[in-house]
Order: structure tokens, then C-alpha cells, then sequence
């Protein structure tokens, strides 16, 4: 099958979003209305007292309908990851080393990510052909823009969009290469 791609970078119209809130915030929120935080932005940061609770999103493992507030950054940061795989007969191992997300609110519902895989490095062992591949080299770089729709200050429910846009910048034929230009 072929990937559609066009010739700079790869769009993946949105992403959904949507969570229900339990725990411990879930009945506190119940009674009382959201702040106001919508005068809040890049350049007029949300104060300290509005803040809502930190969400990390962890890109390819899970992530939130909820943004960071406006004129705050937020850096998540793994010191490297472990993957494996066995499907079909091939035996794919993959260590990803200081992988970064950059977070920037932008609005008090909006915010913009920087991704970008540093170092990767990928072993697989084919055990049906008997050979084995190994890669190593730098990722993809992904920009993302998440936009909460309601509930990011509260209520039962959130829900968001967060379309992106990968930029090919992996070597080694480390991503999915769609879009490449060699």
C-alpha cells in the first residue's frame, strides 16, 4: 500500500481528543464555574493561582485534550526509550535517546509543540529471511497545535483537535519517509 504524501511534509487533518474526568478534581470542579481566562495569552501569561494541573502528552502513547495555559512552556523529556516488536517473524528492537516535547500556550485553549526525535537507533531480525537491519541516526521533527473545544478548566468532559505537520527530517530512512525528497 501506498502512502499518500506530498513533497515537503506529511498533514494528518486532527487528531481527537476526548476524556471524562475522575479522581480527586472531578467533584471538586462539580459546584463551582471555570476562571475566566480567556484575556490570558503568549504575551500575558496566566497567573500562578489559575494554573490548572499539569497533563504531559506522551506522543505514539497517550495523550490529553488539555492545553498548556496561556504564556507557560512545559518541556516532557524522556532520558531514552525502549521499544520492541515481534510480528510476522521479524524482531524489532528500537532505543530512542532524550526525545523531546516543547510546549508553548499560545491561548488560554491553545497551545503549539515542538517534537523531535533526537537519536534513534533500530535492530531488526528478520528470523523467516534469516538477515538482520540496523539503523541508527535522528528522527522525524513533528509540530502540533492542540486546541481544547471545552472542558479544559473543567466540567465532566474535554475535548480537543490537535492537527500536526512532520517534517522528514529523519536520516537512516529512520521514519516512515513519506514525504521524503532524496
Amino acid at each position: 500500500m501506498r502512502r499518500l504524501s506530498t513533497s515537503i511534509a506529511v498533514f494528518v487533518p486532527v487528531l481527537l481528543c476526548c476524556l471524562v474526568r475522575t479522581g480527586r478534581g472531578a467533584d471538586e470542579d462539580a459546584g463551582k464555574p471555570p476562571p475566566d481566562k480567556s484575556g490570558y495569552n503568549l504575551f500575558n501569561p496566566t497567573p500562578l493561582a489559575l494554573m490548572r494541573e499539569l497533563t504531559p502528552d506522551r506522543p505514539d502513547k497517550t495523550e490529553s485534550p488539555y492545553t498548556v495555559d496561556a504564556g507557560r512552556f512545559q518541556l516532557e523529556m524522556d532520558y531514552a526509550n525502549y521499544t520492541e516488536d515481534n510480528a510476522d517473524g521479524i524482531r524489532k528492537e528500537t532505543w530512542n535517546v532524550a526525545p523531546v516535547n516543547f510546549k508553548v500556550g499560545v491561548l488560554n485553549n491553545v497551545d503549539v509543540q515542538f517534537i523531535l526525535d533526537d537519536y534513534l537507533h533500530t535492530r531488526a531480525v528478520n528470523h523467516v529471511a534469516g538477515t538482520t537491519t540496523t539503523q541508527s541516526g535522528f528522527g522525524d521533527f513533528t509540530t502540533r497545535v492542540k486546541i481544547n473545544l471545552w472542558g479544559n478548566d473543567g466540567g465532566p468532559t474535554a475535548f480537543g483537535v490537535m492537527p500536526f505537520v512532520k517534517f522528514p527530517t529523519n536520516t537512516d530512512h529512520l521514519g516512515n519517509d513519506a514525504g521524503r525528497v532524496d
